[in-house]
């Protein structure tokens, strides 16, 4: 199943460059907006908030890690790949097309994602 899929923030910081303030959805517009969470003094997550004139709608938050053996159940990007698939031919069944915002967390080992619907 087609998605659209977001990682210019994830690129952003393998580039070494800061983390942008707005995100571009697949019409080339400011669909969302990176907001930090900190959950302590040194650690946190970021998280796409939809700008909502552009009509993104939040479906789903989560986080995922590589294809590791000792990746929690249901974590492994395998794992979350097959879910998103499925969630996008749902929401594709629904008349909606999806978008997943892939954003860096404060663990190296995991990325958050955001996933958004909108009308076709």
């Amino acid at each position: 199943m087609d998605y659209f899929i977001n990682t210019e923030a994830i690129d952003a910081i393998n580039e070494g460059m800061d983390t942008p303030g707005y995100l571009y959805d697949d019409a080339g517009l400011r669909g969302w907006r990176l907001k930090y969470t900190r959950t302590d003094a040194w650690r946190g997550y970021y998280s796409a908030v939809p700008v909502k004139k552009h009509g993104w709608q939040l479906v789903d938050s989560d986080w995922v890690t590589g294809d590791y053996s000792d990746a929690p159940d249901g974590r492994g990007a395998s794992d979350v790949q097959l879910q998103l698939e499925k969630l996008a031919e749902k929401l594709a069944s629904e008349g909606y097309k999806m978008a997943v915002v892939y954003s860096p967390t404060s663990n190296v080992f995991s990325t958050s994602y955001d996933v958004f619907k909108k009308g076709l």
